[in-house]
Formats: structure tokens, C-alpha cells, sequence
């Protein structure tokens, strides 16, 4: 279903984005390894997660009006509803010297 999720990042990348000084630095598939999940069994396996992003924002507060933002609850809604199991959103601080 990723066809579907790139015509989010199309859109927010030409549209929703520049709104609020977001910027992608990076999309790609990473690997995650966890527990199997079976209980007594404690051995590790290998769970992909599909694709996973890095976003530079110009502040925190840019990326909280944006998801307030009657367009990305649109897009949110028309392109990753069923598409996106999971979405966590880790903030990161740049700290200057």
C-alpha cells in the first residue's frame, strides 16, 4: 500500500509542508528487532518496519499547528487511513554549541 503513502508525501512535501517549515531529510526502510512475542520463548527475531522518516521542523510549535491544519487532517484522513498501522512521532532537539 506504500502507492497510497507517497501521494501523502507528494502532497505534503509540494503543499503542507513549506507551510510550516517542515523538511524531509530522510526516508527509508530500517529493521527492528524485538521479541517474537511468544511466551518462554524470549528468542529475538527480525521485524521489518516498512519505511520510517526524519522531518526538520523550524520549531516544535510549527509541527503542533500543523497537525491542527484542516489540510493535513484532509490528507491525513483521504491517504493514510488503513494505509499506516503505526505512526510515533519522536521529537528531536537540535542543541547548538
Amino acid at each position: 500500500m506504500f502507492p497510497q503513502y507517497q501521494k501523502y508525501m507528494n502532497a505534503f512535501i509540494a503543499d503542507l509542508g513549506p507551510k510550516y517549515g517542515a523538511a524531509p531529510r530522510f526516508v527509508g526502510e530500517i529493521v527492528k528487532t524485538g521479541e517474537n512475542g511468544e511466551e518462554g520463548k524470549g528468542s529475538e527475531v527480525e521485524e521489518k518496519w516498512e519505511k520510517m522518516a526524519f522531518v526538520h521542523y523550524d520549531g516544535a510549535a510549527n509541527f503542533g499547528r500543523m497537525l491542527e491544519d484542516e489540510m493535513y487532517k484532509g490528507l491525513d484522513r483521504k491517504y493514510k487511513k488503513g494505509v499506516v498501522k503505526d505512526n510515533p512521532v519522536l521529537l528531536v532537539v537540535e542543541l547548538e554549541e
